[in-house]
């Protein structure tokens, strides 16, 4: 398979699960808001942003250098995989307590609290959930990024 092949093949193959998971995400976001409620909803909104702010230290750009790496020398992968869970594991663990800390520093009822629990690991998973999309991208195999997003999407339901 050429260059472009190559690169065409992943670019649609990532719009196309993009797109999957934006539309299942939409209306399993419309089936939630209607299912909690406006007061539950907000609770669940409150909980996805709260812990968004926190989540970018769970990874502080080690996707970027592993994908950039691997790329390079794909005989290095199991090398760098290694290296980054370690820190991944270390980095999700003091985001984690950051999360618990603040939250509970702040006057906030115990459902909120235990919503924003749940979240918070849910960004865990997911820092090591994008550590393996980015070996899958060094090695440019989109698809298996591509199956694992629109699956994603759909257990989330």
């Amino acid at each position: 398979m050429s260059t472009v092949q190559r690169i065409a093949r992943n670019t649609t193959l990532l719009l196309l699960s993009n797109v999957a998971s934006f539309v299942i995400g939409f209306f399993f976001t419309m089936y939630v808001a209607r299912h909690l409620g406006a007061a539950g909803f907000g609770v669940l909104s409150f909980g996805l942003a709260f812990t968004a702010i926190f989540g970018v230290f769970t990874d502080i750009g080690l996707q970027v250098l592993m994908i950039r790496e691997i790329a390079r020398d794909k005989a290095l992968a199991q090398k760098y995989l290694g290296n980054v869970a370690v820190l991944k594991i270390v980095l999700s663990l003091l985001t984690f307590g950051l999360i618990a800390l603040t939250i509970n520093l702040m006057d906030y009822p115990f459902e909120t609290i235990n919503v924003v629990y749940l979240i918070g690991l849910s960004v865990v998973f997911s820092a090591f959930s994008s550590m393996f999309y980015g070996v899958f991208r060094a090695h440019e195999r989109i698809e298996f990024e591509s199956v694992g997003q629109v699956l994603g999407s759909v257990l989330c339901m």
